[in-house]
C-alpha cells in the first residue's frame, strides 16, 4: 500500500513538470513512464492486498481488522481508494476492535482532518467515530477546529458536532453538575 501511495506521489511530482516539458525542460516520456508506473502500483494494490483484504474481512472481521486500518492510515487520494475506504468504514462500526486498534481508528480520523483537502471518505469517519470517540478525541477535534486552516477548521467542527449530537454524554461545555 505503501508503495501505491509513493508511485502515486512521484506521478504528480512527474505531471507537475508538465508545465516545464510544454517549455522544453522535461521529456513527456517520463510523465507517461510515471503515469504507467503508478498503473501498475495501482493495479496491484487492488489485485494483492485490496481484495484479498476484502474477502478476508468479510469471512472473519477481527482478523482482518489491523490491515483494513493500515489501509486507512495511508491516504492515496484516488477514487477507486476512496469508495473501498467508505465501505470499511462503514463495516467497522459493527466489529469489535481493541483499545489499541481504537486509538489507531481516532489517530487517522485526526490525521485526516488535518489535511488541507478534500476526502469523500470523512463523512463515514464522522459516523464512525461517533462510536469510538472519547474525551481526549472530543479534545483533539476542538483544537482541529480553531485551526488556521479554513477547510480543517471547517471540517473538525463538523465531525465535531456530528459526534456531539448523537453522543452527549461526551459534550464537556454541556456537562453542568454530572
Amino acid at each position: 500500500m505503501q508503495d501505491a501511495y509513493d508511485t502515486h506521489t512521484d506521478f504528480h511530482k512527474e505531471l507537475a513538470k508538465g508545465n516545464r516539458w510544454q517549455a522544453g525542460g522535461i521529456e513527456r516520456s517520463e510523465i507517461v513512464a510515471a503515469r504507467e508506473q503508478f498503473y501498475v502500483a495501482f493495479d496491484l494494490l487492488f489485485s494483492a492486498h485490496l481484495t484479498p483484504l476484502r474477502i478476508t474481512f468479510l469471512h472473519d472481521p477481527p482478523s482482518a481488522v489491523d490491515s483494513v486500518i493500515d489501509f486507512l492510515e495511508i491516504d492515496i487520494p484516488v477514487i477507486r481508494c476512496a469508495y473501498e475506504k467508505e465501505w470499511y468504514l462503514t463495516k467497522l462500526k459493527s466489529v469489535s476492535v481493541t483499545p489499541e486498534q481504537r486509538d489507531r481508528l481516532k489517530s487517522t480520523a485526526l490525521n485526516l482532518l488535518r489535511n488541507p483537502h478534500y476526502r469523500r471518505e470523512r463523512r463515514d469517519w464522522a459516523r464512525l467515530v461517533i462510536i469510538i470517540a472519547d474525551e481526549k478525541f472530543i479534545e483533539g477535534l476542538r483544537t482541529l477546529s480553531n485551526s488556521p486552516e479554513h477547510f480543517v477548521q471547517q471540517n473538525s467542527r463538523r465531525m465535531l458536532n456530528t459526534i456531539l449530537a448523537n453522543r452527549r454524554d461526551l459534550d464537556l461545555q454541556n456537562r453542568s453538575g454530572l
